[in-house]
């Protein structure tokens, strides 16, 4: 939390912003880190969080050059391009990026490539991040950390990590060649079944967009929970299996195709998720006996901890090392 002292109240008064009393203390410690090491180029980062997002007004306070301001959009939603103008959750979001790039010569940015409700957790923003690059571009951002999964199990985890890099890489691509890369790699790293779990991600980014489904209302946060994408109740509350049924068909589908060892075992590996979610989803006992253990089982050939039993260290009994990720 920010600081409530009367001084540095009456600084975040003056600079309309609470970054106001922070940014003045950064500004001090890059001034006597300039003074101290003139001879060395040495920037001071902080962070644009939370309560220290909006920007302060510049006639009171903006940083020094050799400050770093990284813009944490953490309370941005992740359904809608940053720069929709429709998305009324985005516009405070576009607003302080558009704003900091005007006052900073340095601007880095923290963005969330990940729903953190759960380590199982669907969090579709694929359809985003071309868009959000170019934003990212043009307002003139020099740094990014993109924030995804600690765990080699999450969902899409190896599609994801590089789409960001070849857009990291090359900001400059098109939006065509930016879904090509994207093609391509799900030819190449499920094959066969690669249209099917295409389908299965555009169902989630489609059903999460929908309002009055739940209290999100369209819109997702790095902590949304899952009735947002596999949608249980309709808009009228009444239970509604449509984007379960048509999840499971699928999945069904994808592990119906003929694939080599290699495109099997990714194939299984990112559809752990999916079924960690189906066991509480599931309307019978025995589809939740199912579900889970088709998950548990998973979970036991790809080294995910899902029961906590697992050694901190070392080779864990019955697993093959060998299988690809």
């Amino acid at each position: 939390t920010y600081c409530t002292c009367e001084a540095c109240a009456a600084k975040d008064e003056a600079a309309g912003s609470h970054m106001g009393s922070l940014l003045m203390f950064i500004n001090r410690l890059a001034d006597a880190v300039k003074d101290a090491y003139p001879d060395r180029n040495i920037q001071i980062l902080t962070l644009a969080y939370q309560y220290s997002e909006n920007v302060p007004d510049p006639e009171v306070v903006k940083p020094r050059d050799n400050v770093i301001i990284q813009l944490c959009v953490i309370q941005a939603c992740f359904t809608h391009t940053f720069d929709d103008p429709e998305c009324e959750v985005n516009v405070k979001t576009y607003k302080n990026l558009t704003s900091w790039s005007k006052v900073c010569d340095e601007l880095y940015v923290w963005d969330y490539a990940v729903n953190d409700s759960d380590k199982n957790s669907v969090g579709p923003n694929l359809n985003v991040l071309w868009d959000n690059m170019q934003t990212f571009r043009d307002c003139n951002v020099i740094g990014q950390f993109q924030n995804g999964f600690g765990v080699d199990t999450g969902e899409f985890v190896e599609l994801r990590s590089y789409l960001i890099g070849q857009l990291l890489w090359n900001p400059n691509m098109t939006k065509d060649e930016y879904y090509t890369l994207w093609d391509e790699f799900m030819e190449d790293y499920y094959g066969a079944a690669a249209p099917y779990l295409k389908e299965y991600m555009e169902l989630m980014v489609t059903t999460s967009q929908r309002k009055g489904l739940t209290d999100w209302n369209g819109h997702t946060a790095i902590w949304t929970d899952e009735d947002v994408y596999y949608a249980p109740r309709d808009e009228n509350k009444a239970l509604d299996y449509t984007v379960i049924d048509k999840c499971l068909e699928l999945w069904d589908n994808a592990y119906a195709c003929q694939l080599t060892a290699e495109e099997r075992s990714r194939m299984e590996k990112s559809s752990l998720h999916f079924y960690f979610w189906m066991a509480g989803y599931a309307r019978k006992q025995k589809e939740v006996r199912k579900y889970t253990e088709i998950y548990n089982a998973l979970c036991d050939k790809y080294t995910y901890d899902y029961n906590n039993s697992l050694p901190a260290v070392g080779t864990v009994k019955g697993v093959d090392p060998t299988i690809p990720s």
